[in-house]
């Protein structure tokens, strides 16, 4: 058995849900910015198999695709930026069949959530 652990922060540059043509090479008000942490545990196990279990959760800021939100009731106005949040469980097995050989089977159960303002 073993334990595994990470973390990460990450940064971009903003994008919206409806995307222009061509790059997007600045935008005002700066980068979105997301954490994310997962911890987790592998058997081994026989026949060459390996049990992955992973839990993670992470958060984001400063999102700018909000424009589908914005006209929502009780919204105030000029937001423009959101939040997130996720979480969830991965695991996977994974077998050797040889020296350049091998098969895996995974599935993830996650929930994530974005607000805006008050929603």
């Amino acid at each position: 058995m073993a334990l595994h652990q990470s973390f990460g922060l990450g940064s971009q540059r903003p994008s919206r849900s409806q995307r222009t043509p061509g790059p997007l090479y600045a935008r005002e008000g700066g980068l979105e910015r997301s954490l994310i942490g997962d911890a987790g545990l592998e058997f081994k196990l026989p026949l060459q198999l390996t049990l992955d279990v992973t839990g993670f959760a992470g958060a984001f800021f400063d999102l700018w695709d909000v424009e589908t939100l914005d006209d929502l009731d009780g919204q105030p106005s000029g937001v423009v930026r959101g939040g997130g949040k996720v979480v969830g469980l991965e695991t996977s097995l994974t077998r050797v069949f040889g020296r350049h050989l091998r098969g895996l089977a995974s599935y993830t159960l996650s929930r994530a959530e974005r607000s805006v303002g008050r929603v």
